[in-house]
């Protein structure tokens, strides 16, 4: 039997991984790594797990947690074959620092989720102990190969995948059509943070305006929470008074799946993304996605004109036209509805993402590896920093609450 572990919390792939891969063949265990370096382990209060592994307990500084790391692999050597950290969180930073002082038989695969320098750059440092770089789009695979130098080998391109997925090839069987009795509205939806810099989110707005004046008949559903909300809200009020905007909040995963259901279109205005989990989501549903042209990402998970709409980043005009040439058609909203249910269960599946990733364990692990470990004297912070022995209480969230009352709100 094979061990993997991961840092706990990793969305996705580590919980669909566990869940998923066969329980005589591999075994998965999370590493939680704590929040704070405070000297205690506030997820404690969560309750012991026994795939969870907790770290961190009396731990007060980065070289003190990274030696909790270190000690544990060194004492199940024989019990874990891989590990699969993330480029995200504080604490994950001090787990990547600790790669070149693991066992030597441990293997190492990290996983690209975001589009960003910040993301591309934590994944760099060390990346000979690294055996694969895990991303989920071509255009993360570009950036790390032509940008950031990394070998065209040591890269594996493997999408998120989604249950959803299965629901789609289960209610196809049955004979189900994706068409909808939305009547003579078009029922349109957003899921995802409320964050304009990166999601679009005030771009609703005029897209709405200019669907309106287009003579189109809508509602706008709207799931998920975020730091922009409340200017959205402002913006969208006189809709929201008229019944035509709906916020649902944050919906829990078991709830989703009728959100979907309700809808028609889903509008993705993003400026960026790394992936574009929702849209696959709302594929699965057979809901038709209206998605920005960010390349080798959105355009390469929905192809124009066959499983959905792609516009032009920040113009809500070309997302209006979209929607207004769907309405108007219903024949091609029910025609891409299918075909974007189709291509879901073909390319984005979950069992497909995790029969990816088995493959790719099974690969990593009769490789050979040829690694000495460093001593754990020698080592550094990824910035190279030497250690550090007194880590001052984090001050991230104190100065948020004035941040947000002084937030600036949009025109209208």
């Amino acid at each position: 039997m094979h061990r993997f572990s991961g840092k706990h919390g990793v969305h996705t792939h580590f919980s669909l991984l566990k869940e998923r891969l066969p329980a005589d063949w591999w075994r998965a265990v999370a590493l939680d790594l704590g929040s704070e370096l405070d000297g205690t382990a506030a997820a404690d209060a969560n309750g012991a797990k026994d795939d969870v592994v907790r770290l961190g307990r009396g731990c007060r500084t980065e070289y003190e947690l990274a030696e909790q790391v270190v000690q544990y692999f060194a004492t199940n050597a024989d019990e874990t074959d891989l590990l699969i950290p993330s480029a995200a969180g504080e604490r994950t930073l001090t787990l990547l620092s600790t790669l070149p002082h693991l066992p030597a038989h441990l293997r190492v695969v990290n996983r690209c989720f975001s589009v960003t320098s910040k993301v591309y750059e934590r994944m760099l440092p060390h990346r000979e102990r690294v055996s694969r770089m895990v991303t989920t789009t071509p255009r993360q695979r570009r950036d790390l190969c032509e940008t950031y130098g990394v070998e065209e080998e040591k890269l594996a391109l493997i999408p998120h995948g989604t249950p959803f997925a299965e629901l789609a090839a289960n209610e196809r069987n049955a004979g189900a059509t994706t068409y909808r009795s939305g009547g003579d509205t078009l029922r349109l939806g957003y899921v995802g943070r409320l964050l304009h810099k990166r999601k679009g989110v005030f771009l609703l707005h005029a897209i709405l305006k200019e669907l309106r004046s287009r003579g189109v008949r809508f509602t706008l559903e709207i799931a998920g929470r975020g730091p922009d909300e409340a200017a959205l809200r402002l913006l969208l009020r006189p809709w929201v008074r008229e019944g035509t905007v709906r916020f649902h909040g944050a919906l829990e995963p078991e709830r989703m799946s009728a959100f979907y259901r309700e809808l028609d279109v889903l509008l993705f205005p993003s400026y960026k993304e790394g992936f574009g989990f929702v849209s696959i989501e709302a594929m699965a549903h057979g809901v038709v996605p209206v998605v920005s042209e960010i390349a080798g990402v959105l355009d390469w998970i929905v192809e124009h004109e066959r499983t959905g709409l792609v516009c032009p980043v920040g113009h809500p005009q070309a997302f209006a036209a979209a929607a207004a040439e769907l309405f108007e058609d219903r024949g091609r909203l029910v025609e891409f509805g299918e075909a974007a249910r189709g291509e879901c269960e073909r390319r984005f599946a979950a069992e497909t993402m995790v029969a990816s990733y088995a493959r790719l364990f099974d690969a990593v692990c009769a490789e050979p590896l040829d690694y000495a470990p460093r001593p754990l004297s020698e080592w550094r912070t990824l910035d190279g920093r030497p250690l550090k022995r007194w880590t001052f209480p984090r001050l991230k969230g104190l100065f948020r609450p004035l941040r947000d009352r002084i937030r600036i709100r949009p025109f209208r």
